[in-house]
């Protein structure tokens, strides 16, 4: 799985990988994110890409090689479709890809023709100063 950037020639990619730990310090989740992503207000909608799966509390063998596949198709993707992948969440049985888009109801519709094989649950709002973003990266 490469790290996620959109062109990587335009700025540098520090990507980093933690750990989400419930009370007793067992490991309940991923965060994976670009630190230093650049804010880019041309792309101002948000678009959660999610897919699920049924193992607890990480996913499967199974489920990550789903997940690595739709990461890969999501990385061919990104240039065609004009998105920014500038983190993944990874919790309570469902993994959310965080993009960025010019216009998210577009994205969507593009991402549900090329990916849905997958079996993707989308939805965007509306977020121009990236506030979903800062906020992930500060836990």
């Amino acid at each position: 799985m490469r790290p996620f950037w959109k062109r990587s020639g335009t700025w540098r990619r520090i990507t980093t990988l933690s750990r989400i730990l419930d009370a007793s310090g067992q490991t309940i989740g991923t965060r994976v994110l670009t630190k230093n992503h650049p804010i880019e207000r041309s792309h101002p909608d948000l678009v959660y890409f999610s897919l699920f799966y049924a193992s607890s509390p990480l996913p499967s063998s199974a489920e990550m090689d789903m997940f690595d596949e739709a990461q890969n198709r999501l990385d061919e993707l990104s240039d065609k479709l004009d998105f920014y992948q500038p983190a993944i969440i990874m919790l309570n049985g469902k993994r959310d890809w965080i993009l960025y888009a010019r216009d998210g109801a577009k994205l969507m519709g593009e991402l549900q023709l090329e990916l849905s094989q997958f079996g993707p649950q989308m939805e965007y709002q509306s977020d121009p100063n990236w506030s979903q973003f800062r906020t992930i990266r500060t836990f």
